[in-house]
């Protein structure tokens, strides 16, 4: 990704355009029986460990219930989204976001989809993402960078490990 400067914010008027998608709330990977029966191995692995240490019951009980739900969530599939950027900030589903709560923003490649990520100002907030298709980067960066200042962030191990694992 390269690097772009951003001297300072231009005025968007209202009268300028809203430009609004569809994309899927989150990048879908399709698991395989291969996936769970990892998923399976690492849960009996992760049991036996734990036997061997102490005999507690509660821990295994938890242990297969974390199993259950990451399989369970594993297997969820995204369901399609409205998603608008625009002078009156960003909307992703019914959720509104102003622009003036957005420190900066990167841009990342996953699969058939980009996603634009934004650094919220507040310290503790989460990490806000917009999923769209390749062929729509112009038309949504282009209002992007005029409002927000770019981050060329990068990847963090728990981004990374989730992507590896196909979460």
């Amino acid at each position: 990704m390269e690097t772009k400067k951003h001297t300072k914010k231009k005025e968007i008027h209202p009268a300028e355009s809203v430009f609004t998608w569809k994309a899927p709330e989150f990048v879908y990977s399709k698991k395989t029986a291969k996936w769970y029966v990892y998923l399976i191995i690492v849960t009996l692995v992760l049991l036996v460990l734990y036997r061997l240490i102490s005999k507690d019951i509660v821990t295994p009980i938890l242990i297969l219930l974390m199993a259950f739900i990451f399989g369970y969530y594993g297997s969820k599939k995204p369901k399609t989204i409205d998603y608008s950027v625009g002078p009156n900030g960003v909307k992703i589903g019914e959720k509104k976001i102003s622009l003036d709560s957005l420190k900066s923003y990167s841009v990342q490649d996953y699969k058939d989809l980009s996603v634009v990520i934004f650094v919220p100002v507040k310290r503790f907030a989460t990490l806000v993402t917009l999923y769209y298709h390749p062929e729509d980067e112009d038309k949504i960066l282009g209002f992007i960078e005029i409002v927000v200042p770019f981050d060329n962030r990068q990847e963090d191990l728990i981004d990374r490990f989730s992507r590896h694992i196909g979460f």
